[in-house]
């Protein structure tokens, strides 16, 4: 069960039934990538509708629809007696701050970006920042307008290895 996703995803068909195509098809973005799902089930007794693709590698519920029908006490309480059995919240990535000198930043004019967004929106806002995971880098980019967020591994962060020529 997971109070952040908006849809169901199964992977498990022994807890499923009356798998069909699906009308509209989606695609799940998780911390690892992402996933097509182009077929709908109905989990078995419950008979909650959820996206399904057997290369899925958990089956996640929408706290939303498991409330709808199960009483589910989330309080304060709950939280402690499930880290008594379970011990407490792990992170699955866990970074440091690193804050480094500095540097002069010189004025560069603006560069045209060639993406289709920029495309759509040429007078929107781009913010853009390094992050580290595990030792290596990404760049992560932020529309203000249109809120997209984008996220890509780099080879470092220099000018050579940030500007396709």
């Amino acid at each position: 069960m997971d109070s952040c996703s908006s849809i169901n995803l199964i992977c498990n068909k022994d807890l499923i039934n009356n798998i069909e195509s699906a009308a509209n098809p989606t695609r799940a973005w998780t911390n690892g990538g992402f996933l097509d799902y182009d077929k709908t089930c109905t989990l078995n007794n419950i008979g909650i509708k959820a996206y399904y693709n057997k290369d899925g590698i958990e089956n996640i519920l929408t706290m939303s629809e498991i409330c709808k029908l199960f009483r589910i006490p989330y309080t304060e309480d709950a939280v402690d007696i499930s880290e008594a059995g379970f011990g407490p919240q792990v992170p699955i990535i866990q970074g440091n701050m690193i804050r480094e000198k500095q540097r002069h930043v010189q004025n560069i004019p603006k560069t045209i970006i060639p993406h289709e967004l920029v495309k759509n929106n040429p007078t929107d806002e781009l913010d853009m920042d390094y992050c580290y995971v595990n030792g290596i880098v990404f760049l992560h980019t932020k529309f203000k307008n249109i809120k997209n967020l984008t996220t890509h591994r780099c080879v470092g962060t220099g000018k050579e290895e940030c500007i396709k020529k």
